[in-house]
């Protein structure tokens, strides 16, 4: 993971607001967003290094999984990826409701891996 960068919406960390697809349903803004520049480099202020590569991972617990955001992950997975052939998106549900997502850790190795 030392050339990637990895974005996090989450608590006191805002770092990732100003990412986010419009949908129909309204704004959806990934839980992480994990790129991979060109040639390997690290963004740093002030410079342009595209972008090679990008996977949006959504974690979401049951209560949360709902029919809104299911509308939005639709979209995301149907039109957005369609479209921008560099991104790929994958969501881990907690589906016991325990917000317990180790048992997701060999699926985003492996995620990685093949990034």
């Amino acid at each position: 993971m030392k050339d990637l960068e990895v974005y996090f919406n989450g608590y006191k960390d805002e770092r990732l607001q100003s990412f986010w697809i419009q949908t129909p349903r309204g704004r959806y803004t990934p839980d992480f967003l994990i790129l991979r520049r060109n040639e390997n480099k690290k963004y740093r202020r002030g410079q342009t290094i595209p972008i090679e590569k990008a996977i949006i991972i959504e974690t979401k617990g049951k209560p949360y999984y709902n029919e809104e955001f299911r509308a939005k992950e639709k979209f995301v997975k149907d039109e957005f990826l369609k479209h921008n052939k560099h991104f790929r998106y994958h969501c881990f549900v907690d589906k016991d409701g325990k917000n317990d997502f180790t048992k997701h850790l060999d699926t985003f190795k492996q995620l990685l891996k093949e990034f």
